[in-house]
């Protein structure tokens, strides 16, 4: 999991730009962000967070300055689907297990005494791994990808004090990633995969 914030290979969007272009922007802006945040800052505060998801779980590390909060994460999202197999009389189950290491950037200006807008995007490496088999245990796929995420997100975090908190969080999620692809009867292949989705969360976070 070692090449993060380098490329995002080509996910074509309008205007001629791509999702790598945008991906390498951003990284480069909000570097320069976290470097000079603590400059600027003269109340940084420093949390850790529990996420929940549908499919997975997530540790967030938050670090709030003034009206900005950048957030180091890690998780782990595991999904079953059971399919027919096309071509044979079996039915297929695709267990997909996803590992991801990221970075949120967001902008949290205060609703009210007790809530703030949390507006921003995550820039997140993702290790994929995805094995489908069918009723007798044959493996008819097995996938290994690595590469990359963008995920716009808006979110509301009520503060219970100082230090809980609690955040519900939608994001839409651009996804790319590559890798080897190996059939049931022991080919290779080389494969690219390009998905999108939209994703909810609760965070429920503690601040020093």
């Amino acid at each position: 999991m070692g090449r993060f914030f380098l490329v995002f290979l080509g996910v074509n969007i309008t205007g001629g730009e791509t999702v790598s272009f945008i991906i390498k922007r951003l990284a480069g802006f909000f570097f320069v962000f976290l470097m000079a945040g603590p400059c600027w800052s003269q109340g940084t505060v420093y949390g850790v967070g529990f996420g929940a998801t549908e499919d997975g779980t997530a540790l967030y590390f938050p670090v709030k300055m003034n009206q900005w909060m950048v957030e180091p994460f890690v998780s782990y999202e595991t999904t079953k689907q059971t399919d027919q197999i096309t071509g044979t009389d079996y039915s297929g189950t695709s267990e997909t297990k996803e590992i991801a290491l990221g970075m949120g950037f967001y902008y949290i200006p205060a609703l009210n005494e007790y809530v703030n807008l949390v507006c921003g995007a995550q820039i997140v490496y993702v290790d994929v791994q995805d094995k489908t088999t069918d009723s007798t245990g044959t493996i008819f796929g097995d996938f290994s990808m690595t590469g990359f995420e963008f995920a716009p997100t808006l979110g509301i975090e009520y503060n219970f004090n100082e230090h809980l908190s609690l955040g519900a969080y939608l994001r839409y999620a651009i996804q790319r990633v590559s890798g080897d692809y190996t059939s049931d009867t022991n080919q290779e292949f080389e494969r690219d995969v390009d998905s999108s989705s939209t994703q909810t969360e609760l965070i429920a976070k503690y601040y020093f």
